[in-house]
């Protein structure tokens, strides 16, 4: 919200800054979810549980995306970067639509 007030034109800039501690807290989530999994009983029903695809996808998409986000607020990328965007965003939609096909209901609580 500082940031937002007082440091950036929010009406034509892009907050990258909020858009990467945003994406690292995400990550960070991910792998506390994964970590627990890990400790659990879920872990032998891994393949029917539509959180683990989801969360998959999810971290794919975020662990290329910050660096590209960094990155890019060096070196002007133009097409590359929407490219990388796009190819990053195709990989978690399918990552969520294998998860929607393959999860069983009573994994999904």
């Amino acid at each position: 919200m500082i940031n937002i007030s007082f440091f950036s034109d929010y009406l034509t800039e892009f907050l990258d800054i909020n858009s990467i501690v945003g994406g690292i807290l995400i990550v960070i989530s991910i792998m506390i979810y994964f970590s627990e999994l890990v400790q659990s009983d879920g872990i032998l029903n891994l393949k029917k549980s539509m959180f683990f695809w989801i969360s998959l996808g999810a971290l794919f998409f975020y662990i290329g995306v910050i660096p590209v986000d960094v990155i890019a607020k060096f070196i002007n990328f133009g097409v590359v970067l929407r490219v990388i965007t796009l190819l990053l965003n195709l990989l978690m939609a399918g990552f969520f639509i294998t998860g929607f096909i393959v999860s069983e209901k009573e994994y999904n609580r």
